[in-house]
């Protein structure tokens, strides 16, 4: 086993800025970056990588004012960056003095175009690298050698070959565990809606322990588990929230006004899930007060009153309880269906709140504005390009939360795609597009192009091929992959866990590799 001196047995605390620098690099520092470079496994990676967050710890609590800003700096990059090392396996993929030296240079306008997308791309792997410095809460119990997908990519291309077939056997090798990987993370998922479904009181321990268990059989990285992690910390809260207000003394209508601040004006029933209260709403006039999220007394106008009629149900963002937030589901019914909840519309909704739990975001940051201006018009194209490609993603994300709602409901594949794509797109409930380009969040962004000088019609036909036209594509196709599944015999349950951890974009190719893996 790798064992090193506590900070106490140095002494660390009483030496002076020299001294401790001097005893960290040799006691610490060096022989870490010695070991890592070694086969070591990924249990002892990790136990370095916490004994070096500590030290991080320590130097910020006790030697920061002697070391100054600058030199405290230096010295975390300096932890980090073999942190870094280390998840990576003894394999330099980018250092913090290459990040910091590309942003500055982004901010003094000093690279091409080209060289501002290799550091975008650069600033995108050290997100993947500090998700997975990041220690899972029960890192302890990590006892197998973990694959980080993005990490073993980069190893491949820095790694000399002695031939192409080399490469070629080493990235199916690659492609064969990224496979499996994923179904792995789908069935995870399958077992924890299983767990809960027949136990509702199952303990935060015990679905710990089932991802673990799936953990070692798949290779999870820490950010999976982490991610596993804040699901089930979500659900734990969920649960009890949803409990607390079940046990409230009050009628259904009392409890209405306690989550939206008003009584109803219509007869409600509220039934209570593990995921959520689901509440049925036999007025139109409360379900419009619920719908608009705003809380307020204006009454409902026409134009809302007609738009509900199109809507069964919806999965509620904001409430005035905070454990419930994203966690109420509303059914739109008639007086005479209170009390028998809609199978298809309640399945939907609580596959949104599902969603909520188990959904990560499949989309990158945009790339930043701070130098849009001193493009030149054909570099100003290519990054509005990238830009819109980016927001389209998070429409894909909106757009894979709706068919995966769609298909727990019952709803046809193809019905789904004609919901989602009817042919007068303006008059779309799910337009993303249209819906975003009419918020302030797009009329801001809008505005702030047009001041760069970018000409209006240039804007409008680049959003136009890049989040309407390429988005019709990219739905239609994930589609067409969700019935290969469907043909070849895949449970609606297996199929919601399969594509959920795969973003809508790679849904085609995911089949794809399944199919023939």
């Amino acid at each position: 086993p790798i064992s090193f001196p506590s900070f106490e047995e140095l002494d660390l605390g009483r030496l002076s800025v020299q001294q401790f620098k001097e005893r960290v690099e040799q006691t610490y520092l060096k022989p870490i970056s010695d070991l890592a470079q070694q086969n070591i496994s990924s249990p002892q990676r990790l136990r370095l990588i916490h004994l070096l967050q500590q030290l991080g710890v320590f130097a910020q609590q006790n030697k920061i004012k002697e070391l100054g800003n600058e030199g405290f700096k230096e010295f975390y990059y300096r932890l980090l960056d073999l942190q870094y090392f280390l998840i990576s396996g003894g394999v330099t993929i980018v250092s913090n003095r290459d990040r910091q030296w590309r942003i500055d240079l982004i901010q003094q306008d000093q690279l091409s175009w080209e060289e501002v997308m290799k550091a975008d791309k650069i600033l995108q792997l050290f997100t993947e690298l500090n998700s997975n410095i990041e220690l899972p809460r029960y890192w302890k119990q990590i006892d197998y050698e973990q694959f980080i997908p993005e990490i073993e990519l980069q190893k491949i291309k820095r790694q000399h070959f002695g031939s192409v077939k080399e490469k070629q056997a080493k990235l199916a090798e690659y492609k064969e565990q990224y496979n499996r990987q994923r179904r792995g993370i789908a069935l995870t998922i399958e077992y924890l809606a299983e767990a809960i479904k027949n136990n509702k009181f199952i303990s935060q321990e015990e679905l710990i322990s089932l991802v673990y268990q799936a953990g070692r059989e798949f290779s999870f990285s820490n950010h999976q588990l982490i991610l596993f992690e804040k699901a089930i910390d979500k659900f734990i809260k969920r649960r009890e929230a949803v409990r607390s207000l079940q046990q409230r003394a009050g009628t259904d209508a009392e409890k209405f006004k306690i989550l939206f601040g008003r009584e109803p004006k219509g007869e409600i029933r509220i039934f209570y899930t593990i995921l959520g209260p689901y509440i049925q709403c036999s007025n139109d006039d409360d379900f419009v007060y619920i719908w608009r999220q705003r809380f307020d007394s204006t009454p409902p106008s026409s134009q809302e009153k007609e738009k509900i009629k199109k809507i069964g149900g919806l999965a509620v963002n904001r409430c005035l309880v905070d454990g419930l937030k994203r966690g109420v589901m509303v059914e739109r019914t008639q007086p005479e269906q209170l009390g028998r909840r809609r199978p298809n519309t309640f399945r939907h909704e609580m596959q949104h709140l599902f969603n909520h739990f188990i959904l990560q975001a499949d989309f990158q940051i945009s790339p930043s504005t701070l130098f849009l201006n001193k493009l030149s018009p054909r570099l100003q194209e290519e990054w509005l390009s990238i830009y819109f490609q980016r927001l389209r993603q998070r429409f894909e994300g909106y757009a894979k939360n709706e068919i995966l709602a769609h298909l727990r409901g019952g709803t046809d594949p193809k019905q789904i795609e004609t919901l989602l794509l009817p042919v007068d797109d303006s008059m779309a409930y799910y337009n993303y597009a249209h819906w975003w380009r009419h918020s302030l969040e797009g009329k801001g962004v809008w505005q702030q192009l047009v001041s760069y000088g970018i000409a209006t019609k240039k804007l409008e036909e680049i959003f136009y091929q890049r989040c309407v036209s390429d988005y019709r594509v990219i739905v239609r196709e994930a589609i067409i992959a969700l019935r290969h599944l469907r043909d070849e015999g895949w449970n609606i349950q297996r199929i919601i866990a399969f594509l959920g951890s795969v973003p809508l974009r790679y849904w085609p190719s995911a089949v794809r590799r399944l199919r023939t893996s």
